[in-house]
């Protein structure tokens, strides 16, 4: 009830585990690995992508999945399938348009100080504060 609250209950939140603009948009994502399913929390990710989806798309590019970051994501969820998680999350069918946007990225090493098009690419959490950051100062407008 606290995450779902409308309005809001408060206007800032920590997210532990993988962070929503990591996950499909479809479901949280730390369901499908055991380390992090006590941090999933279906309400706060439909929480932060109404967030999302108010930004401006020009916004939005910032939380587009890296294809290194795709990968994972559909490996945590065959390893889940394996593994038979009773929420059953990984059986939802993933139809996140990020699957088919693509980050332009040429780097495939994990050399965070190559370029992207002449521009750096910072570190991931760089992007993920980034991300978080414009949608909580949009969401209070």
């Amino acid at each position: 009830m606290l995450f779902g609250a409308d309005p809001p209950n408060f206007y800032v939140l920590h997210y532990l585990g993988m962070k929503p603009w990591l996950c499909f948009r479809d479901y949280d994502c730390n369901w499908n690995a055991d380390i992090f399913d006590e941090f999933a929390s279906d309400v706060a990710h439909e929480r932060w992508w109404k967030v999302h989806d108010a930004m401006p798309e020009v916004l939005q590019q910032f939380c587009l999945l890296k294809s290194k970051q795709k990968a994972q994501l559909e490996w945590d969820r065959r390893e889940a399938e394996s593994a038979k998680y009773s929420d059953g999350h990984w059986r939802i069918e993933v139809k996140d348009t990020r699957l088919k946007k693509y980050w332009g990225e040429t780097n495939w090493t994990d050399d965070t100080l190559a370029t992207n098009n002449g521009f750096p690419i910072f570190l991931p959490m760089l992007w993920g504060f980034l991300c978080l950051g414009l949608g909580l100062f949009l969401s209070q407008k």
